[in-house]
């Protein structure tokens, strides 16, 4: 793993992944085809993982955020759908189980995978493998320079976040529908990604080596450049599942919330987070960091219900109910980080009795809608839904 050097305070690199060291060499080769022919591209050897964006090697004379926010100034990306690749287990991995992989690609791309035989594998949907939908908002990007809408009073507060968000959900993928275990691709590139991360360091130089909410809290709301930095991403997602879940009436930000969680090897405490559950509605996870050795190896969120372990592509988002019971898995090496936050319902007696009867009303009026529709008003929504098919299960065996 990266070390600093105390005299000049560069990072030595004494970690590097290699893909003979890898616990699945399988999704290591995934992971960066799928980066070749998307986004993102793997980062030039002097350049391994998120070590220079470590507060040690930020410059202490200028802010990483200087002059714009992530969502305001992205360009434009090709929007490829997200899937799910399903692994039980590996030849070289410790932890034996499903492991299930959410991979962006091209649908047009036929050699991601490492042969035609696992490509054409029948996917198999299980409760926790349910068929996947339509992307929500498929191929809805920002245009360049788009202003962040106006923001009055506490950013984080429930009226800003039920304003229309700059950027909407590129993709939303099903992973359980019994358990409600959701992944959004929040549409985030990579540099938005790299510019949370450095705000991050920024505000803890001299602080914290390594944060976590359980050990160590970073919450965003005490720093306003980290505000600024991570207000669309937090936007996009919780607009998206108050949309979704027909909640936002309801549902808020905790008051610490979002925060900032790193996994860091060179800490002990840091290189996992114990099996909890979290006092929240809905918990979401935006991924900062690519694993299968990109930006780190090993972790992964591991559920209870389902018993596997999810792993992201940054820019996605893990949404879920609190009350499932989940953890970080440990990380072997690198750096891994994730802006986190917490939905509450913190709604008083007479605005959840208002709530109540508006949903009932809600609910009625979609009934009547419904019995009057035609069949052939089945494609009514097509100004918000494509036709392309929303990812698929792919079962790559060992």
């Amino acid at each position: 793993m990266g070390q600093s050097c105390s005299s000049c305070k560069s990072v030595q690199h004494g970690y590097e992944f290699k893909r003979e060291d890898s616990p699945d060499p399988v999704m290591y080769d995934v992971m960066r085809k799928s980066l070749e022919v998307t986004t993102e591209t793997i980062r030039k050897r002097n350049a391994i993982g998120q070590h220079h964006l470590l507060y040690k090697n930020l410059s202490k004379q200028s802010s990483p955020v200087a002059g714009s926010s992530p969502g305001s100034t992205m360009s434009a990306p090709a929007s490829c759908p997200t899937r799910l690749v399903v692994r039980r287990g590996s030849m070289r991995n410790d932890e034996e189980g499903k492991h299930i992989y959410a991979i962006r690609y091209p649908e047009d791309i036929k050699d991601l995978f490492v042969s035609e035989q696992a490509m054409a594998t029948t996917p198999t949907f299980g409760q926790e493998q349910c068929p996947p939908r339509r992307p929500m908002h498929a191929a809805i990007r920002p245009s360049a320079k788009k202003e962040l809408p106006k923001i009055e009073g506490e950013t984080f507060a429930r009226e800003n976040l039920q304003q229309n968000p700059v950027q909407k959900v590129v993709d939303w993928v099903t992973v359980s529908e019994e358990h409600s275990i959701f992944i959004a691709d929040v549409g985030l590139i990579p540099e938005d990604c790299d510019q949370i991360v450095a705000a991050t360091e920024h505000v803890c130089r001299g602080q914290y080596a390594a944060y976590t909410y359980a050990k160590q809290t970073l919450g965003c709301r005490e720093y306003p450049t980290l505000v600024r930095a991570c207000f669309p991403p937090v936007h996009t997602v919780v607009h998206a599942i108050g949309e979704k879940f027909n909640e936002s009436r309801r549902l808020q930000l905790d008051d610490r919330e979002p925060h900032m969680v790193k996994y860091d090897t060179t800490k002990k405490e840091r290189q996992k987070l114990d099996m909890h559950t979290d006092k929240s509605e809905w918990t979401f996870l935006i991924a900062l960091s690519n694993g299968c050795g990109v930006d780190y190896e090993g972790g992964g969120t591991y559920f209870e219900c389902i018993d596997a372990v999810i792993h992201l592509q940054r820019g996605h988002a893990l949404i879920f109910p609190g009350k499932l019971r989940h953890c970080g898995k440990k990380i072997i090496g690198g750096l891994r980080f994730l802006l986190v936050g917490f939905l509450v319902d913190k709604s008083t007696n007479k605005e959840k009795l208002a709530n109540k009867e508006n949903d009932e009303i809600s609910a009625d009026g979609e009934v009547d809608d419904a019995e009057s529709r035609d069949d052939t008003d089945a494609s009514v929504d097509q100004d918000n839904y494509s036709d392309t098919p929303m990812s698929k299960c792919i079962d790559l065996q060992c």
